[in-house]
Formats: structure tokens, C-alpha cells, sequence
């Protein structure tokens, strides 16, 4: 598979990094859109399946990509934040929430009648 058209910035710069040999400083993600920041993700999440043509496949794992992939997941995720409110929490069924059972979690055994010989 190829790789697609650069649809801003980021994916341009990305896209020209990934056709050199692997390597370098993480891009500088500043000012980013919806459609050039999910190509971006998309082109790095698809580098772990099968690839493109004319990316060496040593960037799969390259820690720069990487750095620059969690750069854009950040931004996405707090784009998401920002549109999607957090739910108020809901208190635990029951009163206290607690871990585990009483006592550290451990079953006594049960005691055992033994008849006498």
C-alpha cells in the first residue's frame, strides 16, 4: 500500500520523514486539523499492520515516530475531552467501596468436625 495524500502540515512532514531512513527528532506538532492530525495517527497506527511500500519497516518501532505518535494521541484526546464532558461520578452499590474481602483478602479455612477414632 502507498502511502496517502498529505492532507496538512503534519502529515507532509511526516510523510517526507518516513520516506528517509529511520531516525531523528520527533516533529514539532503545533497547530494541527481533524483530517491532518487522524491521517497522521492513521499512517502510524497502520505502520504495526502491514506497512507502505516506501516506508522502511525499522520506523514501526522507531522512538522518535513514537514520541511524535503520542504527541498527536494527546492532542487528540484532549480535543475529545474538551468536546465530550466527563459524566458525574456514581458512588459505589452498597455504601464504602472495598478491595478484596474482610481480613486482607485470604479464606480461612472452614473448621472441620472430624469424628473421634
Amino acid at each position: 500500500m502507498n502511502l496517502p495524500a498529505a492532507r496538512g502540515p503534519i502529515t507532509a512532514a511526516l510523510f517526507g520523514r518516513l520516506t528517509g531512513p529511520p531516525g531523528g527528532e520527533p516533529l514539532a506538532v503545533h497547530e494541527v486539523d481533524d483530517e491532518d492530525l487522524h491521517l497522521a495517527l492513521f499512517v502510524c497506527y497502520e505502520l504495526h499492520y502491514q506497512g507502505f511500500d516506501e516506508v522502511d519497516e525499522r520506523w514501526e518501532w522507531e522512538p522518535s515516530l513514537l514520541r511524535t505518535r503520542a504527541e498527536l494521541e494527546r492532542r487528540f484526546e484532549s480535543a475529545l475531552r474538551e468536546l465530550v464532558p466527563r459524566p458525574p461520578a456514581v458512588p459505589p452499590a452498597g455504601g464504602t467501596a472495598r478491595a478484596g474481602r474482610a481480613g486482607g483478602g485470604r479464606r480461612r479455612p472452614a473448621a472441620v468436625d472430624v469424628p473421634a477414632a
